[in-house]
Order: structure tokens, then sequence, then C-alpha cells
């Protein structure tokens, strides 16, 4: 069988084969999640979320560590309305790299819709925690409209 170099989706569906029959080096599984975070990325921006989440959980599940790809698997699910999943996508992102302020704030968006106010203040006060560490000196509350 020969590939043709420039064809994304083969590559994924050899990867795809030599996964099942635990065939890949770390360095090959690296490299098929991070060529299906690339094809889930060109999906998203297609506007295929269904497809785009399949290909970031095949890249979750060939490398459990993509912070990346929890991240962009979060987004597309929260503007899905899987609000629950996107929570726990962003939740893994943060366990991975908790210095990842976009997270806190897309995580208050959730909570915000949800109206679960306690959360949404202690996203953005993680938030802002990340970006400016001497924001935990002044803490500030944060004051919503009535």
């Amino acid at each position: 069988m020969e590939l043709q170099p420039n064809c994304a989706e083969a590559h994924v569906n050899l990867g795809n084969v030599l996964h099942a029959q635990e065939k890949l080096s770390v360095e090959q599984l690296a490299y098929y999640a991070a060529l299906k975070l690339k094809l889930g990325m060109a999906r998203k921006k297609a506007g295929d979320g269904k497809t785009a989440i399949a290909y970031y959980r095949q890249a979750i599940a060939l490398q459990p560590d993509l912070g990346e790809a929890y991240y962009n698997l979060g987004v597309v699910l929260q503007t899905q309305g899987e609000l629950a999943e996107a929570i726990a996508s962003y939740e893994k992102v943060l366990e991975l790299h908790p210095d990842n302020d976009e997270v806190c704030f897309n995580l208050a968006k959730i909570y915000q819709q949800q109206k679960n106010f306690p959360k949404v203040i202690a996203a953005y006060r993680l938030g802002l925690k990340i970006i400016n560490p001497q924001y935990a000196v002044h803490p500030c509350l944060l004051i919503f409209p009535k």
C-alpha cells in the first residue's frame, strides 16, 4: 500500500489500523494525535462540529495529555450546548495546564449560562490570578448587574 503524501485522511486511517494493532511507538502516537488534532481544527473551521469532536476524542485517545485537544473539544462542546462535557474538557485542560486563563474565562461563561454565580466568580478570579499573580494580594469583588 502506498500513501499519498498529502492525504491526511490516509495517514489517519493508517494510524487507526496501527493503533488497533498496538504497533505505534510513542513518537508515532504523538504524530497521529497531532494529525487528528489538526483535522479536528479543520472540521471545526468548516462548521462540522460533530466530526471535529470525533477527531479531538481520537487525538485524546492517542495522547491523553494533549491539552490542546481537550481545549478544542471543550470549545466545540460549549458551542453545541453540551455544557457538562465542555466543563469536563476544560477541567482536564486546567489539570494539564493550570496556567491557561482562557479556560477559566470559558468556564465562567458556562457557569453564567447555568446561573451558578459562585462558580462564575471563582472561575473569573482564577483567570485573573493567572493573568496577574498580584491579584491574589489585592482581590476585588466581581459585581454582576441585577
